[in-house]
């Protein structure tokens, strides 16, 4: 990730808060890993924010940045490095 070196900081930046996610990882080492991505069920979109556990109203936990990892990912996207389906 040095080679986009944006993405290196905002990466480093999250990390000295939070945590990665899982999916955002497992996202992050494929890539690291040379894998090309097609990645399907992420609406970039949403507003993590509001971001609510599926199975009851509560909210998701402060542990993770998911504001910040989707313009990451989003900014992967614009740059052709993974596929949004």
């Amino acid at each position: 990730f040095i080679r986009y070196f944006k993405i290196f900081i905002s990466l480093i930046l999250i990390l000295i808060q939070k945590n990665f996610s899982v999916g955002f990882s497992f996202i992050l080492l494929a890539l690291a890993s040379g894998v090309k991505l097609n990645i399907f069920g992420f609406d970039l979109n949403e507003d993590m924010d509001k971001r609510e556990h599926y199975y009851k109203k509560q909210k998701i936990g402060g542990v993770h940045d998911l504001v910040s990892e989707h313009k990451i990912l989003k900014k992967l996207k614009d740059l052709g490095i993974i596929k949004i389906c």
